[in-house]
């Protein structure tokens, strides 16, 4: 069940306003209401949608999974086979889906095993929480485009398939 977004009012007072399209002056009284988005999980559908194409059912397990189990710095630690294990799908699809998210903006690999999702697509808390968390997900980024040499990760999950597989 999804909770309501907390309101708030402040009552400003009397005020004088002008229509900029008739000139009429009027005089009100002026309540400006805000709303609180905490507590909520936000989806940006058009990015998420754009994704289902690609990842098909299966991989689309593998996402969900990944959304429910973020902490509250967007952050889920997990390897390969335990998301494999978790979802039900197979370490291989993990593997390409992981690529795919990487390539579409919606996660990064902060380290090994640590898988921050972007957000600007998924995020659960407060606005304000939010915004912290996107000036740390934005920098990590940032120092990985400076840092890192370009790498092909579709050849990078392609060889961790391959070194797990039995010969």
């Amino acid at each position: 069940m999804s909770k309501k977004p907390s309101t708030s009012a402040k009552f400003v007072g009397a005020r004088r306003f002008i229509d900029s399209e008739t000139g009429e002056i009027f005089d009100a009284q002026m309540v400006i209401k805000g709303a609180s988005d905490s507590g909520f999980k936000k989806i940006w559908l058009g990015h998420i949608l754009e994704l289902v194409e690609e990842i098909g059912n299966a991989k689309m397990r593998v996402l969900m999974w990944l959304l429910d189990k973020a902490d509250g710095q967007n952050q889920v630690l997990a390897t390969y086979d335990e998301i494999a294990k978790e979802t039900g799908v197979s370490r291989a699809t993990v593997a390409r889906l992981l690529v795919s998210l990487q390539d579409a903006n919606v996660i990064q690999q902060a380290r090994r095993s640590l898988w921050r999702i972007n957000p600007e697509v998924v995020f659960k808390g407060s606005h304000s929480r939010r915004m912290n968390v996107l000036i740390s997900y934005r920098d990590e980024k940032q120092g990985e485009l400076e840092l890192a040499p370009k790498v092909d990760r579709r050849r990078q999950a392609n060889s961790s398939e391959m070194s797990t597989r039995p010969h």
